[in-house]
């Protein structure tokens, strides 16, 4: 049995809220196969949202800076306290906590005591870009710049999930323990699904765009490429998410008159999301670079690739890294409508090309993205936080 405790930690309320809420199911199926006496704490209290709602739109009245600043802490504040409770429920004399955002890390050294014998932070993304409506030139970017390093200066070791994040952490702590540790799937849920007899929801074939409607996806640039295509006569293009753009993309599609052909199907729970994805003749991941929030290694991509489902990708961050000098992925340069239209229709027409992408997807994955040697490198990640803890002594706070 291992001799530390673990805290599992995101600011995330559920576990179908995109990519992070998929890596952590795999984590927690993957924890919960070993002896390690553990938490998962997901979001707040409903007793601390319900009193953080109240607060905020409060303090709302005195200004949207007032406002940002406040949710900062109140959020990292009722983390804080789910974090403090897990630990006195946790009978180890040592606890290794892992965050998943900056919200968690925060109110992970928030809550951090003589019993924490490290903390771990997965940067699945830049700090810096996990802001809700604080942008760059904001008046509050410095000072919440200042608490995010603050932050990550206590963290005893990063996981980055792929080279970027790595680069990114390093410009903030030059001398900071990192692990580079790619995202996995696990292929046997995959064979779950594939297991299954193909069916088709919709009653002609599909392309599928499985990410949030934010700006980083891309989804604009495969509206705009399918409006382009000649795929639009014969197939959906499929968006599988929610978030921000919604409205403006729904009015492109009918700017480009492919309305009738772009079906809106907003955020779905994992197990039917891998169905649409499985059953779609081609998967589009269209990511866009927007500051250093550039797409890191997709769990979508992962999944498409493991499914065997063609994959046709953008050629920056995570998904160059896991794609590039192989056949598993058409790479495309990013905000490329036309590039993307010409690889759609190419790919769709060429079943030679798709049976490669497909079986070329498959074996990349199994070699490389399973769950087995991905979990024993974060296992490694642990044993060796807490065995510093043991050998220096108690933890500081």
């Amino acid at each position: 049995m291992e001799d530390f405790g673990l805290i599992v930690i995101s600011g995330h309320h559920t576990l179908d809220s995109g990519g992070v809420g998929t890596h952590l199911r795999l984590l927690i199926e993957q924890i919960e196969k070993t002896n390690i006496k553990h938490r998962i704490v997901l979001g707040k209290t409903r007793k601390d949202a319900v009193m953080i709602g109240g607060i905020d739109r409060l303090i709302g009245r005195f200004g949207t800076d007032v406002r940002h600043l406040s949710r900062v802490f109140l959020q990292a504040g009722g983390l804080c306290r789910v974090v403090r409770d897990a630990l006195k429920s946790l009978d180890t004399p040592r606890v290794v906590i892992h965050s998943h955002d900056r919200l968690s890390l925060l109110g992970s050294v928030l809550a951090k005591s003589e019993k924490v014998a490290g903390l771990v932070q997965t940067a699945h993304a830049p700090f810096a870009q996990q802001y809700d409506g604080v942008k760059a030139g904001h008046l509050l970017k410095p000072m919440l710049d200042g608490i995010d390093t603050a932050s990550i200066k206590t963290a005893d070791h990063f996981i980055a999930v792929d080279q970027l994040q790595e680069e990114l952490l390093r410009r903030r702590v030059p001398d900071a323990a990192i692990t580079e540790i790619p995202n996995a799937v696990n292929l046997s849920m995959l064979d779950d699904v594939l297991a299954k007899p193909a069916k088709n929801d919709f009653d002609r074939p599909y392309l599928v765009v499985a990410r949030h409607l934010y700006e980083k996806c891309g989804v604009h640039v495969a509206v705009e490429a399918f409006g382009r295509c000649a795929a639009r006569k014969t197939h959906y293009l499929v968006l599988m998410g929610d978030g921000e753009q919604r409205q403006m993309l729904e009015e492109r599609s009918r700017a480009l008159q492919i309305a009738d052909c772009v079906k809106f199907i907003g955020r779905q729970p994992h197990a039917k999301a891998l169905d649409i994805i499985r059953n779609a003749d081609v998967s589009l991941v269209p990511s866009v670079p927007v500051g250093d929030y550039i797409e890191a290694t997709s769990i979508t991509m992962l999944e498409s690739l493991g499914m065997g489902v063609p994959l046709i990708a953008s050629n920056i961050g995570g998904l160059k890294q896991v794609l590039s000098g192989t056949d598993a992925g058409v790479l495309l340069e990013p905000s490329d409508p036309d590039a993307l239209a010409r690889a759609i229709d190419e790919v769709i027409s060429n079943k030679e090309k798709r049976d490669v992408l497909s079986r070329s997807g498959r074996e990349l994955v199994e070699s490389s993205y399973g769950t087995t040697s991905w979990f024993e490198r974060i296992l490694g990640v642990y044993r060796t936080v807490a065995a510093q803890s043991k050998t220096s002594g108690s933890a500081t706070c």
